[in-house]
């Protein structure tokens, strides 16, 4: 009730509009400040003096949500606070409250700005605590517990910006596997990301695996393949729930000639290849039990010292 009446009050005496923010856990962790240390400057000739000094901090306490009020544009605040939803379907959704005139000059650069930090929030926020208002370490890892863990956890990796006031966002970093290395005992049994990998499939496989897909040269994979997915009922073709594709393309690799319904083949092709991979079974059987007659009769040799093998490394 409080956040619906201070919402009114909002769009009656304020020109402002709402973004969500999906990083931030609470407004309301509230943190004591303690400033970084830093060289002090001569305020005559602005020189260090090669003294280190800690400034006073601009508080005694803050909150995610008193430091909203802290950027600035035009001599006016980017935002003025945020809100956290109570009740309703949107429970526990974040939004920022900030100023919205399109009669401002600067509106343009405002939104693209707030934008940007409300896509950010974590790793903007990091930054800017520690590159512009120089808290101390221990004060922003403390303010980092106002957003979700995943989001607080990445932030340090974030690259800024201090001429744009912007922040490049890292979810994973690329060198991580190679600097983490030591931790992985299986690491050195993975190919490089350069290495090719090839499999080879047997001409029964591959024309299986055609089919199921619906490949002709000349149109694209699938094209004449699409129907309704037995699982959800979604006739959608793109991005559609359908695992189709997926299931036929493991049913190929992973059961060969014994395809069937999940190859999506008609009988006729099903009842052929059946028939196929039962003459191959055959022929493999024939030639399984040729090699172990040839075996039959080489021990029977052996055994009556007739044709007596010599070990290959004797002379």
């Amino acid at each position: 009730m409080y956040q619906a009446k201070a919402r009114i009050g909002m769009g009656v005496n304020l020109a402002s509009n709402l973004i969500e923010c999906s990083e931030v856990y609470s407004f309301d962790v509230e943190v004591k400040v303690k400033m970084a240390e830093i060289e002090e400057i001569n305020p005559e000739d602005g020189t260090p003096t090669g003294n280190i000094i800690t400034p006073p901090p601009p508080y005694k306490n803050t909150t995610l949500r008193r430091e909203l009020a802290g950027p600035m544009l035009n001599n006016q605040p980017l935002f003025y606070t945020g809100v956290v939803t109570a009740v309703g379907s949107d429970t526990g959704i974040s939004r920022l409250v900030y100023p919205y005139n399109p009669k401002d000059p600067a509106n343009s650069e405002r939104q693209k700005r707030v934008r940007h930090i409300a896509g950010n929030m974590a790793a903007w926020w990091y930054c800017y605590w520690t590159h512009v208002m120089g808290y101390s370490e221990s004060t922003v890892k403390r303010l980092l517990n106002s957003f979700y863990f995943d989001r607080a956890v990445m932030a340090p990796d974030a690259q800024w910006d201090p001429e744009r006031m912007e922040v490049k966002a890292t979810g994973h970093v690329d060198n991580y596997i190679e600097e983490n290395a030591e931790w992985d005992p299986f690491y050195s049994d993975i190919k490089e990301p350069n290495d090719k990998v090839e499999i080879t499939f047997d001409d029964d496989t591959r024309m299986a695996l055609m089919n199921a897909v619906n490949y002709k040269p000349d149109r694209s994979i699938g094209e004449a393949n699409s129907r309704r997915s037995a699982l959800t009922g979604d006739s959608q073709t793109s991005g559609a729930s359908s695992i189709r594709s997926e299931t036929s393309f493991g049913a190929a690799v992973g059961r060969g000639a014994n395809l069937k319904m999940e190859l999506a083949l008609t009988r006729n092709e099903a009842r052929e290849a059946k028939k196929k991979a039962a003459e191959e079974m055959s022929k493999k059987d024939a030639e399984i039990e040729a090699l172990k007659k040839q075996m039959e009769e080489v021990m029977a040799k052996i055994e009556s010292g007739v044709g007596n093998i010599p070990a290959s490394h004797l002379p």
